[in-house]
């Protein structure tokens, strides 16, 4: 906040003192971080360069390089990578991956990232491989049954939940849920020398309560409200869900398990499962995830290099008869330090959903929005 224009007043030194302390916030030391946010919002479009540009599924098979310079998006229908600069807001390269042959990628990609040395990954459900840009295949590696075989594998259970490489492509991470044992792991192998490692998530077996699953004959209905998500980073591999504000950083070097519990005031800090998760007819099933619909849900994990912080959104929807994507939601940002320790916390009601696909440059967050079928941007100013 800037300082008022002063009106010419006889008023002493230790008045006109205490007014500019009163009204200067950002000279007091909150508690909150965001006790005083405020921010603006900017609309970009990017110049496709005369590309039809194709993105099925927004951002969300997208990762940024090192820099933040360039954001890299996938066409995952047609297996088409496209570079954009976020200097110039242009389409500078695009990339076209074959779906068969010896440098295919796998079938169904589920994630993409960027890794070292100008390499790239791509997963799927058991399969992941890495390539370089010239769309070569350098390495791939297929899990099999024999691969982690203590783990339940069922046609309503993934095996292998977000697949990806550590940065240096060495190693596969992946989350695994038994729902029937109540049980959540950390996976970690190496394709080198197969050598496994399972990190039990004592912490996180509450959140296979918020997933539903009821068969009836071929047909498998599911309900997840505690998704699980994997953050990769160059030291440490952040693990959290959409059903809490709780965390584990797993140190890649040394192999140590940290696990954090943020005390949220404004909002719970988990979702309250249902008193069973059994089910015997797909109605319950729908009973069971309305008592969870309006609970709290926690995003994606984002990170600020700017300011070496982490932030969050929350959501809780608005009650309403007929809920659907398009429903209002109370919006929520929460600030973390480098540690995960609560730093801020405040209600954005100036938004009733959250930015889509969002991801900090420059110490602003970009989200995705499509204008007129071209890649857009929101771009958001924050002032803390």
């Amino acid at each position: 906040m800037k300082d008022p224009e002063k009106e010419d007043s006889i008023i002493s030194i230790e008045e006109e003192e205490a007014q500019e302390e009163i009204q200067k916030p950002e000279d007091l030391t909150p508690t909150n971080y965001l006790e005083y946010l405020s921010f603006k919002i900017d609309t970009v479009l990017t110049d496709s360069k005369g590309t039809l540009i194709y993105l099925p599924q927004g951002l969300n098979n997208s990762d940024l390089s090192p820099n933040k310079k360039f954001l890299f998006a996938l066409n995952s229908k047609s297996n088409k990578l496209y570079q954009f600069d976020l200097e110039r807001f242009e389409l500078v390269e695009s990339y076209q991956f074959e779906k068969e042959g010896p440098n295919s990628v796998p079938p169904k990609i589920w994630n993409f990232q960027l890794l070292d040395g100008q390499k790239i990954g791509f997963t799927d459900y058991h399969i992941a491989g890495i390539y370089n840009f010239q769309t070569q295949k350098l390495f791939s590696f297929q899990f099999s049954e024999n691969d982690f075989s203590d783990l339940i594998d069922t046609p309503t259970e993934a095996k292998y939940e977000r697949l990806q490489f550590s940065a240096d492509g060495k190693e596969i991470y992946f989350l695994h849920q038994n729902i029937e044992g109540e049980k959540v792991y950390l996976g970690i192998f190496d394709p080198k020398i197969k050598k496994e490692k399972l990190v039990d998530l004592v912490e996180f077996e509450f959140l296979t309560r918020l997933r539903f699953t009821h068969s009836e004959g071929i047909a498998h209905h599911i309900a997840d409200f505690a998704t699980l998500g994997l953050k990769m980073e160059a030291n440490r591999a952040i693990i959290y869900s959409k059903g809490t504000s709780k965390v584990y950083l797993y140190d890649l070097a040394s192999g140590s398990l940290t696990f954090k519990s943020p005390k949220h005031e404004l909002v719970p800090n988990d979702q309250i499962p249902p008193f069973s998760n059994k089910f015997s007819s797909i109605q319950e099933v729908i009973d069971a995830s309305e008592s969870l619909l309006f609970q709290i849900s926690y995003h994606d994990i984002l990170y600020d290099d700017q300011q070496e912080k982490y932030f969050r959104f929350g959501t809780i929807m608005e009650k309403t008869e007929n809920p659907s994507p398009n429903t209002k939601k109370e919006v929520y940002l929460f600030a973390y330090d480098q540690n995960f320790n609560l730093i801020g916390e405040t209600q954005i009601k100036e938004l009733n959903k959250v930015p889509a696909n969002p991801f900090f440059k420059d110490g602003k967050l970009y989200s995705y929005v499509n204008v007129e079928d071209e890649l857009g941007f929101a771009v958001f100013t924050f002032d803390f």
